[in-house]
């Protein structure tokens, strides 16, 4: 739709490509669901409005590139690069992306899982070790996360605070803080996301925004 209005000067359907665009692929945390899968941290009744499956997410970072729409790669270039190396690959040998979009994503995709690990990781091991009930929410939390705390590339939803939040058999003060903490850190991973995909400034917003790096 994006290439014919502009190719053919049809403002009406150039700027309803736009629009649909910034939908799916938002400047603010907030506003932002993974097009392709039902957000997690929400009821399993909300779906996204839009139907997008894994490879329009490919071809929305090519069009982002032609027409220099910034605004959009991050998120755009994110929801890539959570659906696998396999899928990033694929996308090159379609020709949707190019080498040099891959590249970037596996920079990202490593400082994606150091976020995970340096700052979700310490906040659910600090926050349960500090349990008023004694550590005890530790201990069920250990007990219930199958193979150990590893690194996730899906940074804004990693595993290991899904798992502590959704668990009813933690106490009420450890969700709290966890839920604070966590809405935090995910905010400073949403602000960094621009300089892990090599878009600066980002998020395009006048005003000054908390980054990881200044927060560590």
């Amino acid at each position: 739709m994006l290439d014919l209005g502009l190719k053919y000067d049809i403002p009406a359907a150039s700027q309803e490509a736009l629009r649909r665009l910034k939908v799916l692929f938002p400047p603010l945390l907030q506003h932002f669901v993974v097009p392709y899968a039902p957000d997690p941290l929400s009821p399993p009744k909300k779906f996204f409005p839009i139907i997008v499956t894994r490879d329009d997410c490919f071809s929305c970072v090519r069009l982002a590139r032609k027409f220099n729409l910034n605004e959009i790669l991050p998120p755009a270039m994110y929801c890539c690069i959570i659906s696998g190396s396999e899928c990033c690959l694929n996308a090159v040998a379609a020709g949707h992306w190019t080498l040099d979009d891959y590249r970037v994503c596996q920079r990202a995709h490593m400082s994606l899982v150091n976020c995970s690990l340096h700052y979700f990781t310490p906040i659910v091991q600090n926050t349960l070790s500090a349990c008023q009930q004694g550590g005890k929410c530790m201990e069920r939390f250990r007990s219930g996360l199958q193979g150990g705390i590893h690194g996730d590339p899906h940074a804004l939803y990693p595993r290991e605070w899904l798992s502590v939040v959704k668990s009813s058999r933690l106490c009420t003060n450890c969700l709290a803080q966890l839920n604070g903490h966590c809405k935090i850190t995910r905010q400073l991973i949403w602000n960094a996301l621009g300089s892990f995909f090599g878009v600066v400034p980002w998020p395009p917003r006048k005003q000054s925004v908390a980054t990881i790096g200044n927060h560590q």
